[in-house]
C-alpha cells in the first residue's frame, strides 16, 4: 500500500506490528511529499489517527480563496434579494387597503352593522318578508293541488305545465337586467311585479277552464323572476361593500322565516274548500310589498343613474 506524507506524520501512523518502508518522494504542485510503503497485513484505518488527511484531499490554499470569496458573494446577493424583497413586501402592506381589518368591526347596534346600513336592513326587510310570506302561500305543490282538484288534470299534462313554467321563469332572467337598466331597479319591479301579482289572482278568477288557468299561471311565472336583478342593484347599491355579505345573510335568513310561516294557513284553507284564497293572498301581498319598496327608497333609480353616469365618463 502505498501513499504520501510528512515524515512528522509517520509518529502518528508508527504503531508497533507496523513496517514502513520509504520508496521515495512524489512533488504535488507545491506540496513536498515522502513516499512510503506499509505492509499490506495493516489497515490504516484502524491504527491511524483521525487528524490524518492524505494528500489528495487537500485543499490548494488559491483554489481554497477562490471559494472563499464566491461563497462571500453569494450569500451577499442572497441577502441583497431578501431585503429588497422585504422592503417591496412593506411598502405593498402600506398602500393595501385596510378592508379586511375595517370588515370585522363590531358596532354598537343590535345586528352590529353601521346605524346606515342597519337602517336600510330593517326598510329592506319589510317588503322582502312580506313578499316571501305571499309566495308561501302557493307553492308549486299546493298549485299542482289545486289543478288537479279543479279541473281533474291528468298529471302528463301538469307534468307538461310545470315544465313549461321552468323555462319561461328561466328565459325571463334575460330581459329582466335590460328593464333594471332602461327603468331603474325600483320603477322595475313595479311595472313587472304588481302585473305578475294580477296575473296570479286571476287564476281562480278568470281560469274557468285547465287552458286559462295554465295561461294566468305561465304569465305569472314569466313575470315572477323580473325582480331578481333589481333587488340585486338595490342591494349593492345602499349597503356598504363590507357590510354587504352580512346584510345579504339577514334578508335571506329572514325570507326564508316568512316563507316557511305561511304553507300552515293553506292547509286549514284547502280544508275549508278556500284554497283560491290563497291566490289572492299571494297576488295582494306582492303588490303591497313593491309598493312599499317604491315608497321607501323612491329616490334611488336616480342614484343608480348617477352612479352608472360617472362610471361610463370614467370608462
Amino acid at each position: 500500500m502505498v501513499f504520501g506524507v510528512h515524515p512528522h506524520d509517520l509518529l502518528r501512523i508508527n504503531k508497533p506490528g507496523v513496517n514502513i518502508i520509504p520508496q521515495g518522494t512524489w512533488d504535488f504542485g507545491s506540496q513536498h511529499r515522502d513516499v512510503y510503503v506499509i505492509d499490506d497485513d495493516w489497515r490504516l484505518g484502524h491504527l491511524a489517527e483521525p487528524s490524518y488527511v492524505p494528500p489528495y484531499m487537500a485543499v490548494q490554499p488559491e483554489e481554497d480563496a477562490n471559494i472563499q470569496d464566491a461563497t462571500a458573494d453569494s450569500v451577499q446577493d442572497s441577502v441583497n434579494t431578501l431585503l429588497s424583497a422585504t422592503a417591496r413586501g412593506v411598502e405593498n402592506n402600506e398602500r393595501r387597503p385596510l378592508l379586511r381589518i375595517e370588515a370585522t368591526i363590531e358596532h354598537d347596534t343590535l345586528t352590529g352593522l353601521s346605524p346606515k346600513s342597519q337602517s336600510i336592513l330593517f326598510k329592506l326587510m319589510v317588503p322582502f318578508m312580506l313578499d316571501s310570506f305571499g309566495n308561501g302561500f302557493m307553492t308549486n305543490a299546493w298549485v299542482v293541488y289545486y289543478f288537479k282538484e279543479r279541473y281533474k288534470t291528468p298529471a302528463v299534462l301538469l307534468g307538461t305545465l310545470f315544465s313549461f313554467s321552468g323555462i319561461a321563469m328561466s328565459a325571463s332572467a334575460i330581459p329582466s337586467a335590460w328593464f333594471a337598466k332602461r327603468f331603474g331597479p325600483i320603477r322595475s319591479s313595479v311595472v313587472t311585479q304588481i302585473p305578475c301579482g294580477l296575473f296570479f289572482m286571476m287564476i281562480p278568477i278568470l281560469g274557468f277552464n285547465f287552458k286559462l288557468g295554465s295561461l294566468f299561471y305561465l304569465l305569472n311565472q314569466m313575470t315572477t323572476a323580473f325582480d331578481v336583478v333589481p333587488r340585486q342593484i338595490i342591494l349593492t347599491t345602499l349597503v356598504e361593500p363590507i357590510e354587504l355579505s352580512k346584510v345579504m345573510g339577514s334578508v335571506n335568513i329572514g325570507k326564508q322565516i316568512a316563507r316557511s310561516i305561511s304553507p300552515y294557513f293553506t292547509g286549514y284553507f284547502a280544508e275549508m274548500q278556500l284554497l283560491w284564497v290563497c291566490f289572492l293572498i299571494t297576488g295582494v301581498l306582492l303588490i303591497m310589498a313593491n309598493l312599499i319598496l317604491a315608497v321607501d327608497f323612491s329616490d334611488l333609480d336616480e342614484k343608480v343613474r348617477r352612479i352608472e353616469q360617472v362610471q361610463h365618463d370614467i370608462v
